[in-house]
């Protein structure tokens, strides 16, 4: 459930709030820088008590200064 909450500004899981410092705004933050640059975020968690894992997929491009390379080159 907090899950679908993972990525908002000011957000905390219930379980870290009063025992870890912190604004809540680095995943906010993140997905934002991910979502300009053509992104994604996904968080996935086994449940309760699991952790987190939180993955980046960035699409990939070629510097406008620097010509295509192909797999033969």
């Amino acid at each position: 459930q907090e899950n679908a909450q993972i990525g908002e500004r000011f957000f905390r899981g219930a379980r870290h709030a009063a025992a870890t410092s912190g604004s809540g705004l680095g995943l906010w933050i993140a997905k934002a820088f991910v979502s300009a640059n053509g992104g994604k975020l996904e968080a996935a968690s086994a449940g309760a008590g699991q952790g987190t894992t939180v993955s980046i997929h960035l699409p990939f491009a070629t510097p406008a200064n620097e010509p295509e390379v192909g797999p033969d080159e």
